[in-house]
C-alpha cells in the first residue's frame, strides 16, 4: 500500500443481500448490493415446481441463476423472505410455511435475517413512487386463492384469504364484504401473482357490477401489476430497512460487479467465523424471547424512527433467536406500529385524512430568540415605518384567512339504503313520434343504417376422387329373330354391379337358324366405365347383362381386358364448408356494425344492440361444393339497421311509470337503475316492441345544499353527529384536501367547497 493511498479515504465495501419471493408453485431468488445509499439488483433468478417436497430444489436453482454472474470471492448467505399474505396469521407466520422455510435455510446453509409481507412491500413502493400514501385493494391471484389486502392511506388495514372459484367477481365479492370496518370500499383494485396471465381476470373483473354488489362509490379501477414490480418492491424495502434514505432513483440493475479481494463476502461486514446457525432439528421454543429490538443503524431505538417495519432483526437469525413461540408453535414477527386511525365502533366510519410521507427526521430544538422592540418618538421619520409594518401585516392576515376560507376541499359521501322497485312493461322505440308517452309506453327512437363488406377464407375440409373411368371394348349379342338397336349412353352391367355406357348408338342383327344350331346376331362397340377408378379395369371374358332388357335375349362380352381406370382422393369444397364460412363471416360483420354504430351515436343516444338486424346480404363463393379445392373464399356484404333512442326519454318513461309506487321521500336514480330487453319485434311502420324487466333505484331524497350550509366550518365529530341524525343517512366517508398543517379536523367553511356524494350500500 502507498503511502498516498494511506491518506485517501477507504473505498466503502458493498454488503450483498439475497431476497427469496416465495410462492406455492414458483421461487423468485434476486440478490442485490447496498453501497451507502446506491443500491444495485446484481442477478434475478426464476423457477417452479409442482410438488412441496420441491421448493428446496427450485429455491436453490432459481439461487444459483440469480448469482451466476457474481465474482467467486463473493458469498451470500443471509436472506430476506419475500411471503404472500396468507403464509402469516396475525403478524405471526404459520407454524406449517415455518417448518418449511427452517429446512429450507438449513438444507441451503441460509441465515434468515427478516421477512417482508408482499402487500407491506407494495405499500412501501406506491408510497415512495407517488409521493403520498395510496388506498386501494391488493388483490395476490394464486392458484387455488385469492388473498385480498385493504391498503388505506399507505397502511395494511386488514387481509383475508378466499378459495378461487371459476367466478372471481363473485370470490372478490365476498372477500369485500369482510372488510367491515369500513362503509366505502377504495374505487381502485390491484391485481398481481407470479406469473399467471392476469388480463382474462381483469376482463371478466370489469364486467362485474360491482356498484350494485359491494360498497364502491364509483365502478372501480382495475390494474394489472407487472410481476417485476413486486420484485423492486421487495428490494425497496428491504434496502429501506439496511439505508434509511433508500428513494426510487437510488435502485438500479447492474451487468458487472467489480471483485473486491479485501471483501469478505459476508452480509454486514461479519468475520467469517461468523457463529453458524444451530442444528438442524433443535427445538425452536430456546429462542430468546422479549429481546431489545434494534433497527440496523447502530444505536438507534424503534421509538426514534418512524417508518415502516418489515421484520428485521439485526445481526439476529429469525427463525432461531428474535421470536417468541406461543403455545400454538407460531412464531412472532417483530412488533411492528399500528396505524394512526381510529376505527369506529358504529356504522359510521372515521374520517379518513391524507397522513404525511413518513420518514426520519432528526429531533432538533430550535433556538430561543428574545429581542425587543424599539422605541420611536412621534416623529414623521419613526412614524411611517410602523405604518408600513401595520399594514404589510394586515394585508398578510388577509391573504391568510382569504386562502384558509377558499382553498381546503372536502369530499363528503353519504351512504343511503336504497328501495328496489322490480318492474317489467313493453316498451315500444317509434321514429313516428317525438315525444315520451307514458300510457302506451311508447319512447321516440329513429334507425340507423350501415353496410358493412369483408373478405374471409378457410380451408376445406370435404373429400372427392378424381380420376379416370376404365375403357375397353365388347361384343353385343342378340338372341332374339328380330334385329336390335341400342342408343348410346346404354348401360351394361357386370356381375359385380360395375356399370358401363354404350359409347355410341348400334345396331345387332336377329339371330339366324342354321341348321345344325342357332347362331346369335353379334356386333362390336366401344364402352366407358360410369364411374372413375381402377374398380373398373375388368379382366377378359367378362360377361354383361343390359340393364333394361333380360339376359336372355341381349348380352355382352369383352375379348380383351378394359384399362385405363385410375381415381385418387383430394381436398374438395363441401356443404358444411360453405355454410360454416358464411356464419363466421355474418357474425363478424354482425360485431363490426354494432361498432360502427356505436361510433355515430351523439351524446346521451343509447343504441339497442338486440335491434340490430342484416336485412340484404350479397355474397360470392370462390368454389362450388364438390370442387377440388383446399381454401375457400368468401366476398359478402351486409347492410344492418339498429335502432338508437336517447337516455333521457327512456329514464322520463322508467320514472313516470315509477312514480305512481314511488315512497313519500324518495326519488328515482337513473344511474344506478338497469334493465335487461328480450328479443324486439319489428313492426311495419318501423317501430320496434321488446319486452324490459327493471330494477329501478329509489334513493331517500337528501337536500344537500341545506347539508353543506350546516356541516361547512364544523369539526369531523360535529359533522358526523349532525348527519348521523338523520332516519336516511346510514354511514359517511368524509376526506379533506388542505395544503395547511393545521384545521386537518374541520371542513372547509366555505360551503360550496364541500362535494356531497350519495352512495348505496
Amino acid at each position: 500500500m502507498s503511502f498516498l493511498d494511506t491518506l485517501l479515504p477507504k473505498k466503502e465495501k458493498s454488503k450483498y443481500f439475497l431476497i427469496l419471493q416465495i410462492g406455492r408453485i414458483t421461487i423468485k431468488a434476486v440478490i442485490w448490493s447496498a453501497n451507502g445509499n446506491e443500491i444495485k439488483i446484481a442477478g434475478k433468478g426464476f423457477a417452479t415446481y409442482d410438488k412441496p417436497g420441491k421448493q428446496i430444489e427450485a429455491a436453490d436453482a432459481a439461487i444459483l441463476k440469480a448469482g451466476k454472474d457474481l465474482p467467486e470471492n463473493i458469498e451470500v448467505n443471509k436472506v430476506i423472505f419475500g411471503i404472500p399474505v396468507e403464509y402469516t396469521d396475525q403478524n405471526k407466520i404459520k407454524k406449517n410455511e415455518l417448518v418449511k422455510l427452517k429446512k429450507l435455510v438449513n438444507d441451503l446453509s441460509l441465515t434468515p435475517i427478516g421477512f417482508i409481507e408482499i402487500p407491506e412491500a407494495l405499500s412501501h413502493y406506491f408510497r415512495l413512487k407517488e409521493g403520498s400514501p395510496t388506498t386501494s385493494l391488493l388483490v395476490e391471484v394464486g392458484v387455488e386463492y385469492f388473498s385480498v389486502s385493504l391498503l388505506r392511506v399507505g397502511k395494511i388495514h386488514d387481509s383475508t384469504t378466499i378459495l378461487r372459484t371459476d367466478n372471481p367477481g363473485l370470490d372478490l365479492e365476498k372477500a369485500f364484504k369482510t372488510f367491515t370496518s369500513i362503509d366505502i370500499l377504495p374505487s381502485k383494485i390491484v391485481l398481481y401473482d407470479q406469473g399467471e396471465d392476469l388480463e382474462e381476470i381483469r376482463e371478466e373483473l370489469t364486467k362485474y357490477p360491482w356498484q350494485q354488489k359491494a360498497a364502491f362509490l364509483h365502478f372501480p379501477k382495475i390494474e394489472v401489476l407487472d410481476s417485476e414490480i413486486i420484485t423492486n418492491a421487495l428490494v425497496n424495502a428491504a434496502a429501506s430497512e439496511t439505508t434509511r434514505d433508500v428513494t426510487m432513483e437510488n435502485i438500479s440493475e447492474t451487468e458487472n460487479i467489480e471483485e473486491d479481494k479485501e471483501e469478505s463476502g459476508i452480509m454486514n461486514n461479519e468475520s467469517s467465523e461468523e457463529k453458524e446457525m444451530s442444528e438442524e432439528g433443535q427445538n425452536l421454543e430456546s429462542g430468546i424471547e422479549n429481546k431489545e429490538e434494534i433497527t440496523i443503524e447502530e444505536g438507534i431505538t424503534e421509538e426514534e424512527v418512524e417508518g415502516d417495519n418489515f421484520g428485521f432483526v439485526k445481526d439476529k437469525d429469525i427463525l432461531e433467536e428474535n421470536i417468541t413461540v406461543s403455545n400454538d408453535d407460531i412464531i412472532k414477527t417483530p412488533e411492528t406500529k399500528k396505524p394512526g386511525i381510529r376505527k369506529s365502533t358504529y356504522l359510521y366510519q372515521e374520517p379518513v385524512l391524507r397522513e404525511e410521507k413518513e420518514e426520519y427526521k432528526p429531533k432538533i430544538k430550535l433556538p430561543e430568540f428574545k429581542f425587543k422592540l424599539p422605541e420611536f418618538t412621534f416623529h414623521i421619520a419613526g412614524v411611517l415605518p410602523v405604518l408600513l409594518v401595520i399594514i404589510f401585516l394586515a394585508i398578510l392576515s388577509g391573504v391568510g384567512v382569504y386562502a384558509y376560507w377558499n382553498i381546503p376541499t372536502a369530499n363528503v359521501s353519504l351512504i343511503v339504503d336504497p328501495k328496489i322497485m322490480d318492474q317489467q312493461m313493453d316498451v315500444t322505440i317509434s321514429p313516428n313520434t317525438t315525444i315520451v308517452d307514458k300510457d302506451s309506453k311508447t319512447i321516440p327512437g329513429k334507425i340507423l343504417e350501415i353496410t358493412e363488406s369483408d373478405k374471409v377464407s378457410s380451408k376445406t375440409s370435404g373429400k372427392k376422387s378424381v380420376g379416370d373411368p376404365a375403357t375397353g371394348e365388347v361384343t353385343v349379342y342378340n338372341k332374339t329373330n328380330n334385329s336390335k338397336s341400342f342408343k348410346q349412353g346404354s348401360i351394361i352391367m357386370s356381375s359385380d354391379n360395375i356399370k358401363f355406357t354404350l359409347n355410341d348408338d348400334v345396331t345387332v342383327a336377329s339371330a339366324s337358324d342354321t341348321g345344325e344350331g342357332i347362331n346369335f346376331g353379334k356386333t362390336t362397340t366401344k364402352v366407358t366405365a360410369v364411374n372413375i377408378g381402377p374398380e373398373g379395369n375388368l379382366s377378359s371374358g367378362t360377361t354383361f347383362t343390359f340393364t333394361d332388357f333380360p339376359s336372355s335375349s341381349y348380352s355382352a362380352k369383352n375379348t380383351v381386358s378394359f384399362s385405363h381406370g385410375t381415381s385418387r382422393e383430394v381436398s374438395a369444397v363441401s356443404q358444411e364448408d360453405q355454410d360454416k364460412l358464411l356464419s363466421v363471416a355474418e357474425d363478424k360483420l354482425s360485431k363490426k356494425a354494432k361498432d360502427d354504430l356505436y361510433v355515430k351515436l351523439v351524446e346521451k343516444e343509447k343504441l339497442l344492440e338486440k335491434s340490430i338486424k342484416a336485412f340484404s346480404t350479397t355474397k360470392k363463393f370462390n368454389k362450388d361444393v364438390g370442387d377440388e379445392s383446399s381454401d375457400l373464399t368468401l366476398d359478402i356484404s351486409q347492410n344492418f339497421k339498429g335502432v338508437i333512442y336517447k337516455e333521457n326519454d327512456l329514464n322520463e318513461l322508467i320514472k313516470q311509470i315509477a312514480l305512481g309506487q314511488m315512497p313519500e321521500g324518495y326519488e328515482f336514480s337513473p344511474d344506478k337503475t338497469v334493465f335487461t330487453t328480450d328479443e324486439p319485434e319489428v313492426k311495419k311502420d318501423g317501430s320496434i316492441t321488446f319486452l324490459m324487466k327493471m330494477k329501478i333505484y329509489l334513493l331517500p331524497k337528501i337536500d344537500q345544499e341545506k347539508i353543506r350550509n350546516r356541516i361547512s366550518g364544523k369539526s369531523f365529530d360535529q359533522a358526523q353527529e349532525y348527519l348521523k341524525s338523520s332516519d336516511n343517512v346510514v354511514g359517511v366517508s368524509m376526506d379533506l384536501e388542505s395544503p395547511f398543517p393545521f384545521g386537518k379536523d374541520t371542513l372547509p367553511h366555505k360551503p360550496s367547497n364541500i362535494k356531497i356524494g350519495i352512495a348505496t350500500r
